[in-house]
């Protein structure tokens, strides 16, 4: 059988066949540009979420780093709170521990009288001498003590007759100045600068002259709450007339300043005595405008810390109650009422001064104090007027 002869395609189906092949060299084509495109989509996402995760990293470790610094701060703030809490009980402890001890000291006995017989019967037997040389003795004393006697008399009538003279001619003296110049009549006015323990923007004077407890406190009461400019401070000093003189129908008013004994007694306010011996009569009542009102702050200078300290931390609120209560809200005096002696005060930090506080249950201060130094104590309701005190007590003084 002869050999199947080879078929040759048609110009036709050749044509036929290289479209389908150049249609299935497109598809190739498309499907690895798909390839190639998806590799690159997929290499965007995965550095996109290389970037977001170390932005994320660099994010937590920024917050990791500040939470510890602030802890590192509190901790720190914490120590130095409990190291100045621990230094002002050791003191106050040292203080009362002194007190017990000076209490515990035997007393002092006292030698017996001495008398002329003891004396004679001493000397009789020390320097064996009789009764009657002792006689002659004392006489020739007693003739020697008569001299100088009438001696020193002379001296005193001399004395008091050249200080007469002086007088006389002083007077006469004085009396020609006023007829030349006469003194024109002085009256201190609110306005008045005095030297306070505290540079304040403004000042104010009380006078006490004819008032009497009931009607000097109300007046005391409406200036401390009157109104000033905002973050300004007052100071408030108390005066009294020590001296009225009529001359050529003028008058001549002396004023006075009192201080803090002389003004507890007219307003009626009793401190404990063993917490007054240790302060000074030196003393200020101040006012600080804020935008919410006005607060009162008291600075008293006091010549003892250690034993005003000891006295605060067992009576604190016993102790502050009268000397606030003319001045200081109502709201401040009632929770100061309610607390024990010893307790109801809080530790606070404020201008990195160690401050003792009464809050209420939602944390707010309504009375603190604090010693800005060992000789000063400041006793105010909020920790913005204690920091504005502070401030004030540390600017420069000015003379």
């Amino acid at each position: 059988m002869p050999p199947e002869e080879q078929r040759i395609p048609t110009d036709t189906e050749t044509l036929a066949k290289r479209r389908e092949q150049a249609i299935l060299a497109m598809e190739g084509s498309a499907r690895r540009s798909k390839r190639v495109e998806a590799e690159r989509l997929e290499a965007e996402k995965k550095l996109a979420q290389k970037i977001h995760d170390e932005q994320i990293k660099k994010h937590n470790a920024e917050v990791a780093a500040k939470e510890a610094k602030e802890r590192a701060a509190a901790e720190a703030s914490a120590r130095e709170s409990e190291a100045a809490k621990a230094s002002r009980i050791a003191k106050g402890r040292e203080a009362a521990t002194l007190t017990e001890q000076l209490r515990g000291e035997p007393r002092v006995s006292l030698s017996s009288v001495r008398t002329l017989k003891t004396d004679v019967q001493d000397a009789a037997s020390s320097r064996k001498l009789s009764m009657a040389k002792i006689a002659l003795e004392a006489q020739a004393l007693r003739r020697q003590s008569a001299k100088q006697v009438e001696h020193q008399a002379y001296t005193t009538i001399a004395i008091i007759a050249l200080t007469l003279v002086l007088l006389a001619g002083g007077g006469l003296v004085i009396a020609y100045v006023f007829k030349l110049n006469p003194i024109a009549s002085t009256t201190i006015t609110p306005q008045t600068a005095v030297k306070l323990i505290l540079p304040t923007d403004t000042q104010y004077e009380v006078i006490t002259s004819g008032e009497t407890t009931e009607t000097l406190l109300p007046k005391v009461r409406r200036t401390v709450q009157a109104s000033g400019p905002t973050d300004s401070t007052t100071g408030l000093y108390f005066t009294k007339v020590i001296a009225e003189i009529d001359e050529d129908d003028k008058t001549l008013e002396a004023k006075a300043v009192l201080g803090l004994r002389e003004t507890n007694e007219i307003l009626g306010i009793e401190l404990p005595r063993p917490f007054i011996r240790f302060l000074n009569n030196n003393w200020l009542l101040g006012l600080y405008h804020t935008p919410t009102g006005t607060e009162p702050f008291i600075i008293l200078t006091i010549n003892s810390y250690e034993n005003i300290a000891a006295q605060l931390l067992a009576h604190g609120s016993s102790i502050l109650a009268p000397l606030i209560k003319p001045y200081f809200p109502d709201t401040s005096y009632n929770t100061l009422k309610t607390v024990p002696p010893a307790g109801g005060f809080t530790d606070l930090l404020i201008k990195n001064i160690d401050a003792r506080a009464i809050v209420d249950t939602n944390g707010q201060p309504h009375l603190l104090y604090a010693f800005i130094d060992n000789q000063t104590l400041v006793i105010t309701i909020s920790p913005a007027t204690m920091e504005k005190v502070v401030a004030l007590s540390r600017l420069p003084v000015v003379e």
